[in-house]
């Protein structure tokens, strides 16, 4: 009897130790960290769920990588996939091979900008470093190849929900998701430029790169069009990558795939994903003949999609809507039914171009669009091209000229700083100038012979160069990473702010106050506000973020830059 009352002890205190070992301690809330090797000590901290710790109910806490576990709520979590049939609730999955730590490195120096005789930049040199950025956004199996050395595989493990694979694509901004709907803008941008500009980056000596780099993405939209039918949206959940600071090589196993199908339409991200497939196609056309012909039938699909199935992918998408709502979509099917006609000569398209353009003005307010090209409105891409398909429509003309004021002379919407600065809102202020100079020299440049006068080309040839001078150091700065005087050196990007792989990269990386250890040669940031003041802080992301929609415009307008000049008479 003593020894079952002796045993009977033992046991009940066995078992009392290991309740309170597991007594929650932390009451974390979804998103917060509840396990994982940074920012903890003692013998929990550990690839493993914090014993310490609990997730609100209706979440489980779920691996990201060895570093950061965190509370994730079960309705993020339906659409994840995995090779054994998805995550478990507990967020278990295999630990990563362990990678030896590496030494510490500073970062690159920037390049000196150069200049011509007369002054200029050497805009060449700039397109040329804005190839290395789109590189360093890459997400897939890095080709052998591989120009960004401190960057890895990542993403290998991307599948459908229906289990076809849809790895590759760019990483949006400073963080890991693949956003698709600025995915594709900045695709179609990039594509535009070569089709107009294709000698720009042939004298720049950045074709192939050029080419190389849309074949990324547009390898991606393929996959996510696939039968046409169940289209990939997303890859990644928005809230919980920003709940983590960390490299995307790092994310081990399935993360979240959204997707818009028939009964949950997203006719703006498949518009877009097809005008940037479609403008590929016509960019390939001469290059390669198979692969032009394969982007052209993805394109198709994706608008068949897009003009029958109506409604916003940020309604379908939830995650979406807290990032990159969609304010419209029937300018994003116009967008798609143009570059579909520019690359087949079917007058169907051109005229379902005009069409869902003026269905976009009177119903989607679009004559009330905000003077800024951007992800969210492919309005004023659509202007410039149906100004060259429609000279003489009084709409369209109008719609043009307002543009073409706004960004020489100013406007309700664009003002000028008193460093010259044509500003049109604090949050990537540089993005839309960026976006506008390009849009100005795809209207001046391929308009037709008498739409645009030499008074107003110069004019137009005059500001692109005035802002771009701003941008790359014309003010004592450049706003480029990696280049010129004084440039930025803290943009806020996870993975360049990283140590080498193989070391934790934590918030602590976040918050520290030196340069980021990887230089992001090629970015350009969000830039200054209202007053010319910028700050180069991590943590100052309207200021200081990059993304590859920031960056397409601005190199379109390069691309042109060295394409045409930018002669410039005094006025």
């Amino acid at each position: 009897m003593r020894v079952r009352a002796l045993v009977a002890v033992v046991c009940c205190a066995m078992l009392h130790e290991a309740i309170a070992a597991h007594v929650c301690q932390v009451q974390a809330k979804s998103w917060d960290q509840c396990g994982g090797k940074s920012s903890c000590k003692g013998k929990h901290c550990a690839d493993k769920a914090w014993p310490t710790h609990c997730c609100p109910s209706s979440n489980s806490c779920v691996r990201n990588n060895e570093w950061y576990w965190n509370c994730q709520p079960a309705s993020q979590q339906h659409q994840q996939q995995s090779s054994d049939g998805g995550r478990s609730g507990s967020g278990q999955s295999v630990k990563p091979a362990s990678t030896p730590a590496v030494a510490a490195i500073k970062p690159a120096p920037a390049v000196a900008a150069k200049k011509g005789p007369d002054g200029s930049y050497d805009y060449g040199q700039v397109l040329g470093l804005s190839m290395l950025f789109y590189e360093a956004q890459r997400s897939g199996k890095l080709p052998a190849n591989n120009r960004i050395k401190w960057r890895g595989d990542s993403g290998l493990d991307q599948k459908a929900p229906d289990g076809r694979d849809i790895t590759g694509g760019w990483y949006d901004a400073g963080d890991n998701v693949k956003f698709n709907l600025p995915m594709a803008w900045s695709a179609g941008v990039l594509a535009w430029s070569m089709v107009d500009f294709a000698e720009g980056y042939k004298k720049a000596g950045e074709y192939n790169n050029a080419l190389s780099n849309l074949k990324w993405a547009t390898d991606y939209f393929i996959k996510c069009i696939g039968d046409g039918k169940t289209i990939v949206a997303q890859v990644g959940n928005g809230a919980q990558d920003h709940s983590i600071w960390g490299r995307p090589e790092d994310v081990k196993g399935p993360v979240p795939v959204y997707v818009v199908t028939p009964s949950s339409p997203g006719s703006d991200v498949v518009g877009a994903m097809g005008a940037a497939l479609a403008a590929a196609s016509q960019a390939f056309a001469t290059v390669d003949g198979a692969y032009s012909a394969k982007l052209l039938q993805a394109a198709i699909k994706a608008y068949k999609f897009a003009s029958r199935y109506l409604g916003s992918y940020s309604i379908s998408v939830p995650d979406a809507a807290a990032f990159y709502k969609s304010n419209n979509y029937m300018d994003d099917i116009a967008w798609n039914a143009l570059w579909l006609y520019i690359r087949t000569g079917n007058a169907a398209y051109k005229q379902a171009a005009l069409d869902w353009y003026t269905k976009h003005y009177n119903q989607e307010d679009g004559k009330q669009v905000w003077d800024n090209y951007d992800w969210d409105s492919n309005s004023w891409g659509c202007v410039v091209m149906l100004s060259r398909l429609y000279p003489t429509n009084p709409q369209i003309n109008q719609r043009i000229n307002t543009f073409v004021r706004a960004w020489t002379e100013g406007s309700g919407t664009v003002t000028f700083t008193a460093k010259g600065l044509a500003y049109s809102g604090p949050w990537g202020s540089l993005r839309h100038v960026g976006n506008a100079m390009f849009l100005l020299k795809a209207y001046a440049d391929k308009a037709p012979n008498g739409a645009v006068t030499a008074a107003e080309k110069n004019s137009i040839n005059c500001m692109v160069r005035q802002q771009l001078g701003y941008i790359l150091g014309n003010t004592g700065r450049s706003f480029v990473v990696g280049y010129g005087v004084n440039p930025p050196q803290r943009p806020h990007h996870r993975d360049s702010s990283c140590p080498p792989i193989g070391q934790e990269c934590s918030w602590n990386d976040y918050n520290s106050p030196n340069p980021n250890p990887h230089t992001l040669f090629g970015a350009l940031v969000g830039g200054p506000n209202r007053e010319d003041t910028y700050k180069d802080d991590r943590n100052g992301y309207i200021m200081n973020e990059v993304a590859t929609d920031y960056n397409a415009g601005f190199t379109g307008a390069l691309a042109a830059a060295v394409s045409n000049s930018l002669k410039c008479a005094a006025q």
